[in-house]
This record gives C-alpha cells, sequence and structure tokens, in this order.
C-alpha cells in the first residue's frame, strides 16, 4: 500500500511538469501564468478525486453489508445446475 500511495504522489508531480512544460515551451502562455492556471484547476481535482473515492468506498461497505445480511441478489452470479 505504502508504494502504490508513493507512486501515485511521485506521479501528480510528473502531470503537474507535463501540464506547465508544455504551453511554456510553445509560447502559448509565459512560465508564471502557467503556473497560475495549473495552480487553479489542480486544487479542484483533488477535491473530485476525494469525494469520488468517498462514493466508491460508500459502495464497497454497502456490498459488504448486503453479504453479510444474506441479500446477494445482483452481487453474486447463480450457480449453474
Amino acid at each position: 500500500m505504502a508504494i502504490v500511495l508513493f507512486f501515485e504522489f511521485s506521479n501528480g508531480f510528473n502531470d503537474c511538469a507535463n501540464m506547465v512544460v508544455t504551453p511554456v515551451i510553445t509560447g502559448a502562455l509565459e512560465p508564471r501564468k502557467a503556473l497560475l492556471l495549473i495552480a487553479i484547476f489542480e486544487f479542484p481535482k483533488d477535491g473530485v478525486n476525494y469525494l469520488s473515492g468517498q462514493v466508491q468506498n460508500a459502495g464497497i461497505k454497502y456490498a459488504q453489508r448486503r453479504y453479510k445480511k444474506g441479500n446477494l441478489n445482483g452481487l453474486v452470479p447463480e450457480k449453474e445446475m
């Protein structure tokens, strides 16, 4: 788990670097403007990623509760005879 978290953390640095370098190298933006835009748009993305993880976690917990209660409709394929 620690390796996965480290990779995701370090991969975010690579994504940001690519997003800054591309408009600067092509001359579309000055470096300060590119950094400002990246900072503005990356911040909400982290919030959305957090919320989507919470929704997925809630779905997993719901499925686990149904499984423990024995209500397996739609969770487990029926056995073939």
